[in-house]
């Protein structure tokens, strides 16, 4: 499932309560780099705060990290109240004093997020067993605004995921959950990603869609290619260079096949080099009715004008006419369809829907603006 959905159904998954008055847990199953820990730690907390709200805090805890004691703590002998044989007791362990320490905790809701859960040995898993299922540590009970999300890879992603305890498999219920490319690009897009990345995702997601890297190094994931689209932007700032621009040295080369692979890398600076039949910017704001544009069997470079466009429309509002009618240019019927739709659910809607030209082109493609906005979710 696309992990928006969970994302979108948030506030229904928070209402499901055990008899404690606890929310029920779940467990993530998806892919190294498709975004579980920022999604969790982003827009899903701040869509649970909306629906209900209240203020939401996420602890997020590695387990895989920790060792079993680090949970339950070590044993201590205490004396018997009533003079007889010392008792065991436990101390407060570390994530309950981080709970009980959160902002949220008293008048809010405190996600505690278990990530790379299944990557945890047998023994740790034990004693979680008991925080997930009845939301205690020994004999310290989790309040009812305290919600146990946990996520972990698979194990046929070859990321040292451990079988999980059959205690876990029958009573926690398994999402597993995927990220389209698509949603990816409506993230890059709105957090201002370089719009050559954007177009290289949209033409070649298969770099996206293997779990499982080929060989030992890097492999291309959502968030190992996020990184080095900063570092691209990053070089492009300090070198006081077009923000747009893809240099192609060996620093950025040598970035990329270090967080990519060599593979996507070497297919990335290539697909980069369209660049060169793209309209400069200054060309695109000032003469967008006359600025070069890639040929009907240029479908790469198609696909970079198209996220150039776009990326400029949405920096001011200034940029939005020209961006259109540069858009509208493009011999890919459907692209254009698609990125007039893109900027209509953006900030940018209001003056598309004022464009006479804009609203009668959109006319003339409506059956194509029908099924674009179809495979456009909210999400």
């Amino acid at each position: 499932m696309n992990i928006y959905e969970l994302v979108e159904n948030a506030p229904t998954l928070f209402a499901n309560k055990a008899s404690s008055g606890h929310a029920l847990p779940f467990l993530m199953l998806g892919a190294p780099g498709c975004g579980k820990s920022s999604i969790i730690e982003g827009i899903f907390a701040r869509t649970l705060a909306k629906a209900t709200g209240k203020a939401v805090d996420v602890i997020t805890e590695i387990p895989a990290n920790r060792e079993a004691p680090d949970f339950r703590g070590l044993p201590i002998p205490v004396k018997a109240t009533d003079g007889g044989m010392p008792v065991i007791r436990y101390p407060v362990p570390d994530i309950l004093d981080r709970i009980q320490r959160s902002p949220s905790f008293k008048d809010g809701i405190v996600v505690l997020f278990l990530d790379e859960l299944l990557q945890a040995d047998a023994s740790t898993q034990k004693v979680l067993c008991d925080l997930i299922l009845n939301s205690r540590l020994g004999e310290h009970q989790l309040p009812s605004n305290v919600w146990i999300i946990s996520a972990s890879n698979r194990q046929s992603d070859g990321a040292g995921v451990n079988r999980a305890l059959s205690i876990l498999t029958n009573r926690l219920c398994r999402y597993e959950v995927e990220l389209p490319v698509d949603s990816w690009v409506r993230y890059g897009r709105a957090s201002g990603a370089h719009p050559m990345g954007l177009a290289f995702a949209e033409r070649f997601p298969n770099h996206f869609a293997s779990s499982t890297p080929p060989r030992d190094g890097a492999f291309c994931t959502y968030r190992s290619f996020t990184s080095f689209l900063g570092y691209l932007t990053s070089h492009n700032q300090a070198k006081g260079l077009d923000p747009h621009q893809v240099p192609d040295n060996g620093f950025l080369r040598n970035t990329a096949n270090g967080l990519i692979g060599e593979a996507a890398a070497l297919e990335f600076f290539a697909f980069s080099k369209v660049a060169e039949v793209l309209p400069t910017r200054q060309e695109l704001l000032e003469t967008p009715a006359i600025a070069r544009l890639p040929g009907a069997f240029q479908a790469d470079a198609q696909y970079a004008a198209s996220n150039m466009a776009i990326s400029l429309a949405l920096e001011n509002a200034q940029n939005i006419n020209p961006c259109m009618t540069y858009i509208m240019r493009l011999p890919m019927i459907e692209l254009a369809v698609k990125a007039m739709v893109e900027l209509n659910r953006s900030a940018a809607g209001g003056v598309i829907m004022n464009n006479p030209e804009a609203g009668a082109w959109l006319a003339k493609h409506k059956a194509l603006v029908a099924d674009a906005n179809a495979a456009v979710t909210s999400y």
